[in-house]
C-alpha cells in the first residue's frame, strides 16, 4: 500500500513539474493504470493464463502431423556386375499421421476446468490491483486536498491572529486592556461563584 501512496505522489509531482498542469482525480487514476509496472505485470500473467485455457481447450482436437523428406546421391556407384559407374539417385519419402483422443479419464475435461478457474483468479488479481492502486491514488490525492485546506485555515489564523493583535495593542495604548481584563476576571468569578 505504501508503495502506491509513494506512486501516486510521484505522478503528481511529476505532473505538476513537467507541464505545470494541474491533475484531476481520473487523470492521475488514468496514468497511474496505464503506467504502472506492476499492473503491466499482472496483465501479462492474465494473457499468458488466457493462452494455456485456449490450449487447454484445443487438446479437444485432433493433431494432425505431416513429415516429408528426399535423398540425393551423387558420385561412383558399383553396380550389379562390379562395375563402377557414375550414377546419381534420388528418393522420396513423406508420411502423414493423425491422433485422437477418445477418453482419458476426463483428464482433458478437468484440465480444461481447472485453466478455466485459474483464468478467473488472474483477471479478479487483475481487477483488485487496479482498484488498489485507484484507492490508493484517491487517497494520496484527497490528502493532498485537505493538506491545502488545512494550509488556507493557517493563514487565514494567522489574518486573525494579526488582526487580533492589532486591536489588543491599540487597546493597550489607551489603556482599556487592563480594565477589561480586571472586569473578566471579577465577572468571571462572580459566575463560577454563583
Amino acid at each position: 500500500m505504501r508503495k502506491y501512496i509513494i506512486a501516486a505522489f510521484a505522478f503528481l509531482t511529476i505532473g505538476a513539474t513537467q507541464a505545470q498542469q494541474k491533475w484531476s482525480l481520473e487523470q492521475c487514476i488514468e496514468y497511474a493504470l496505464k503506467n504502472n509496472l506492476s499492473i503491466k505485470s499482472t496483465e501479462l500473467t492474465t494473457k499468458s493464463q488466457e493462452i494455456r485455457h485456449q490450449k487447454a481447450r484445443n487438446q479437444r482436437l485432433p493433431d494432425l502431423s505431416a513429415s516429408g523428406s528426399q535423398y540425393f546421391s551423387f558420385g561412383q556407384s558399383m553396380n550389379n556386375q562390379g562395375i563402377y559407374e557414375n550414377k546419381n539417385s534420388q528418393s522420396y519419402s513423406g508420411g502423414l499421421s493423425s491422433s485422437v483422443n477418445i477418453f482419458s479419464g476426463f483428464q482433458v475435461k478437468n484440465n480444461i476446468k481447472a485453466q478455466e478457474f485459474t483464468l478467473l483468479a488472474t483477471l479478479e488479481d487483475l481487477n483488485k490491483a487496479k482498484e488498489s492502486m485507484a484507492m490508493a491514488i484517491a487517497s494520496a490525492y484527497l490528502q493532498v486536498l485537505y493538506n491545502k485546506e488545512l494550509h488556507q485555515v493557517d493563514l487565514e489564523q494567522v489574518t486573525l491572529s494579526q488582526t487580533q493583535l492589532t486591536r489588543y495593542e491599540s487597546m493597550a495604548a489607551h489603556g482599556k486592556l487592563f480594565y477589561q481584563a480586571v472586569e473578566r476576571s471579577i465577572f468571571g468569578f462572580a459566575d463560577v461563584c454563583a
